[in-house]
């Protein structure tokens, strides 16, 4: 929440007093304790990011699909807005393993992977039939000329068109790849247009305002976000309520709160529950305003527990609640993060090189329970060189692997072959197939520790299907044992 000039915690509130009262004969029979006649406050809570961490830098992974790239480009904007370091990694890939628990802490850089699961528009219709009247003139049994009206039946169409986005989002933490949170986030949004001639929405406004919710729910995943409450503020004359807006209105906040404790001992010698609740609700609001909201909540709840018709605490209550939670939160991230500084050593080594996230970036975070790919397990064999993740076998695709200990590491720009040490056991699917084991060649692309990501330039590993004759190029699944050769 907004530090206020004089609290330090996180709640202030922007007072925009609704003094507009929109005053008209039916008001005058509304009670002095009813929303339509008392006044507006619009508190401001500020979130931390719903990812439950300080997201300092975030290296994005290759988009799945067209429209989660075009939603990553959006988000990768509101970062840099925010301050915070971006950057692009060609693959990425958890160094602990799919399946590592989540990290509710981390380095704060992290790796995001952003795909879709369902971007389309889609446009349906009905008909109908609708009665109308039309005048007419015919001559009547006199010869003369008479109207009258005549009813008929036209078509009539009702097209509809819908915009769904569903999307995925993961991040992993960079330093440890571990999996920090994930989001689902979606919207669907649709329009109607009737008439006697057929015609849809254009898919242009739905689109956009799909997309606008999709990326507000993936802004608010990775940043800070406001919650703007609009409460009541009563301004009774009973108890010198009165009193107490007016200074509230002034920003005069020490006024303000001296008259809300003076308003709820006023208000002791009410016989009106109703009005002894207003009171303590009123304090409580003051200490909202204030930066305090835990107080506000112990006033609040004794305004609910006075008068629990009171339709309005329950809504302050509630929001001062929510405040109370993100303090909370606000304060364990600080304190995660001055933790992991502090364990960073004098240089910070953990948040600096931004401008170097690129190049470090070595392996490839999963990018979606539906996508089939492995992350690495481990070390690695000793001296041996293993699949973590494939796109496939074909020209461009990436092939991350792990090096284990003793194996040599290439370094990034340098070309090799890879080819398969054994046969059968190495490859998924049934009947009978004839190997041909060759050299897929490739190039380093990045590279980090023992982790490598390889781009096939030529794929290699020819299979035949006796069955039917068809032939693929592939290579081992994920986990299994593979040859590197540096070209010379």
């Amino acid at each position: 929440m907004n530090a206020g000039p004089s609290h330090p915690a996180a709640v202030t509130a922007l007072i925009r007093i609704g003094v507009a009262l929109a005053v008209v004969a039916a008001l005058t029979a509304c009670t002095t304790l009813s929303g339509y006649r008392n006044p507006r406050v619009t508190v401001e809570i500020d979130h931390p990011a719903d990812i439950g961490v300080h997201v300092a830098e975030v290296a994005f992974a290759p988009s799945q699909g067209r429209c989660a790239a075009a939603l990553a480009s959006g988000l990768q904007g509101a970062l840099r807005s925010a301050g915070v370091g971006v950057s692009r990694v060609g693959a990425w890939t958890a160094g602990s393993a799919t399946g590592a628990p989540e990290s509710p802490a981390g380095s704060g850089r992290l790796v995001v992977s952003l795909g879709q699961t369902e971007c389309r528009a889609n446009r349906s219709h009905t008909t109908g039939r609708k009665e109308k009247e039309r005048k007419k003139t015919r001559t009547g049994a006199d010869g003369k000329e008479e109207e009258y009206k005549e009813k008929y039946y036209v078509d009539t169409y009702k097209g509809t068109t819908e915009v769904t986005l569903r999307m995925w989002a993961q991040a992993h933490d960079r330093e440890t790849g571990r999996r920090v949170g994930e989001i689902t986030p979606g919207a669907t949004e649709s329009a109607e247009e009737e008439g006697e001639s057929l015609s849809y929405p254009p898919i242009g406004p739905l689109s956009d305002r799909a997309t606008e919710r999709v990326s507000e729910k993936l802004s608010r995943w990775l940043l800070p976000w406001t919650e703007r409450a609009t409460l009541v503020f009563y301004d009774a004359h009973e108890c010198g309520m009165a009193t107490t807006h007016a200074f509230v209105a002034e920003d005069d906040p020490v006024a303000a709160l001296a008259a809300a404790r003076d308003s709820v001992a006023l208000c002791e010698r009410e016989e009106d529950g109703r009005f002894r609740a207003a009171a303590r609700y009123n304090a409580g609001m003051v200490h909202f305003l204030q930066g305090n909201p835990r107080e506000a909540l112990r006033m609040l709840d004794a305004a609910v527990a006075l008068d629990p018709d009171n339709a309005h605490a329950p809504k302050a209550r509630d929001a001062a609640a929510r405040a109370i939670e993100s303090l909370d939160a606000l304060e364990r991230i600080r304190a995660d993060a001055a933790s992991i500084a502090a364990s960073a050593g004098e240089d910070g080594r953990q948040f600096a090189d931004t401008a170097g996230a690129a190049d470090r970036a070595a392996v490839s975070v999963p990018p979606g329970p539906s996508a089939g790919r492995a992350a690495a397990r481990g070390a690695g064999t000793p001296g041996r060189v293993t699949i973590a993740e494939s796109e496939g076998p074909t020209e461009g695709s990436l092939v991350t692997l792990v090096f284990g200990p003793g194996a040599a590491v290439p370094a990034v720009g340098a070309t090799g072959s890879l080819s398969v040490p054994t046969t059968m056991s190495l490859f998924e699917g049934a009947g009978t197939i004839e190997v041909m084991l060759g050299a897929g060649e490739c190039e380093v692309v990045s590279a980090a520790g023992n982790v490598v990501t390889v781009r096939i330039i030529e794929a290699g590993g020819r299979i035949t299907d006796k069955s039917d004759g068809s032939v693929q190029y592939a290579l081992p699944r994920a986990g299994a044992e593979i040859v590197f050769e540096p070209h010379g």
